[in-house]
């Protein structure tokens, strides 16, 4: 005859107290009992829709359960091992949209491979870390990925390396944000682009400064254009100052004359200088020389000597 209790009992003492809310309905003598001497307890229960099985440490509480649910419990006061010699597999559910596998540390998690660490995710992944995250490799790192990688970072980003090699079709930097980019070289840098007819462009809203302390070389193939909307002034001290060595580029003529603080050369060709005024003024010597036969100045005005 099947009952729902009111009352459970103490397993260890015998006593009872009472059970308003009775989580299973047992018939008896369809449910099994065994208490021992130390209080271990090992019930079955054979009842219809509350078949369980549970074992129960009696010193510890530490127990054992499988229930009509189809649940099963493993409850550990303290410490759980789990020793296999060989493989052992883990599978959690049946159906992929609602089946979990849920872990849980209240504390330090370690994990120990001593051969390689295989993850496979169909889904997507997401790990979430509130203090630092370290990541070490002794050999060589790769991140693969066949559409889009991004790092955001809130403050700093800092890659050091012995070599930085990038290849990539295109590449932006923008900093529209404001802030300031700064670039410390020790070394060379050079700037190659191998495409015959591509532009290399520099564009500034504000100014745009040089500061070589060494020499300076400009070496165009064809021609050069320079377009001033204001003024232009060229100042040479005429100092004589050494270059580097090894800083000009192959086949250049880096020779100047003896004397000479600013000097223009071209080659047999001339040289036309389109102005509403144009003025010359030395404080010392003028020499204007021709190695041809002629020494023209044309002017529609006149031309004025003192």
């Amino acid at each position: 005859m099947a009952r729902q209790d009111t009352t459970q009992t103490n397993l260890f003492d015998g006593s009872e107290e009472s059970n308003d809310n009775p989580q299973h309905i047992t018939n008896y003598p369809k449910n099994w009992v065994t208490v021992t001497s130390a209080g271990h307890v090992m019930e079955f229960d054979n009842t219809k829709e509350g078949e369980r099985i549970r074992i129960i440490h009696g010193a510890t509480g530490s127990l054992i359960e499988m229930d009509e649910e189809k649940d099963t419990y493993i409850i550990s006061a303290r410490d759980l091992h789990l020793n296999s010699d060989r493989t052992t597999t883990l599978k959690v559910g049946k159906n992929k949209k609602d089946d979990k596998l849920i872990i849980q540390v209240i504390g330090d998690a370690h994990l120990n491979v001593e051969g390689d660490l295989h993850t496979e995710v169909e889904g997507n992944r997401y790990d979430r870390v509130d203090g630092e995250y370290q990541l070490k490799v002794g050999g060589t790192m790769m991140i693969d990925s066949t559409s889009n990688i991004g790092i955001n970072a809130d403050n700093e980003l800092r890659v050091i390396a012995n070599s930085i090699n990038e290849r990539c079709t295109f590449k932006k930097l923008d900093m529209q944000g404001g802030g300031q980019l700064t670039e410390v070289i020790k070394g060379n840098r050079v700037i190659r682009m191998d495409k015959e007819g591509g532009t290399f462009a520099l564009e500034s809203a504000g100014d745009l400064r040089f500061n070589v302390k060494g020499c300076q070389y400009d070496n165009v193939g064809r021609n050069s254009f320079t377009e001033v909307q204001g003024k232009v002034k060229t100042v040479a001290h005429g100092q004589n100052i050494d270059c580097i060595e090894g800083g000009q580029p192959s086949g250049m003529d880096v020779s100047t004359s003896s004397g000479v603080g600013w000097e223009l050369q071209t080659g047999g060709t001339d040289v036309k200088i389109n102005t509403n005024d144009f003025m010359m003024s030395a404080s010392g010597t003028a020499n204007m020389s021709a190695s041809g036969s002629e020494f023209r100045i044309t002017c529609n005005n006149g031309i004025y000597l003192n």
